[in-house]
């Protein structure tokens, strides 16, 4: 039986990872700034990454870096992709925003199917959600 919120039944909810649950941009900012000088390419500020963040990894790397030719962009890619990992190694649980894993447990415990949606690799939001802690919801 469908669940019901506000008189609406909700059997799925779908969440995007970047930005709803897991504040990926403090990563990709230490990622790119730690990798985008061995690619050749200069550091950007998180004012300068913002607007790109929710594109597909092609768009976002051309978005950032227009005058990189394409392997530089395959380049800080791998770097950025494999840095936002480790960098969040390093923070656990703490790339979650406010409120994630006691808003998943509610929604789970109410019998609704969680959903991601996203424009990242399967690995990295794999990744993502075991490093938060999240991944089993």
């Amino acid at each position: 039986m469908p669940n019901v919120a506000g008189g609406v039944p909700y059997e799925t909810v779908i969440f995007d990872m970047d930005g709803t649950l897991v504040d990926t941009l403090c990563m990709t900012v230490g990622a790119i700034a730690a990798h985008a000088p061995q690619c050749g390419l200069r550091v950007l500020s998180r004012e300068e990454i913002l607007p790109a963040i929710g594109f597909g990894n092609e768009e976002f790397y051309r978005a950032l870096y227009p005058e990189a030719d394409e392997r530089q962009r395959r380049r800080i890619e791998a770097l950025v992709e494999a840095g936002e990992l480790a960098i969040g190694r390093t923070l656990g649980e703490k790339i979650l925003f406010d409120g994630v894993v006691p808003m998943l447990r509610c929604l789970q415990d109410a019998g609704i199917r969680l959903v991601i949606a996203s424009t990242a690799t399967r690995a990295h939001v794999e990744g993502c959600l075991g490093i938060g802690g999240i991944l089993p919801f």
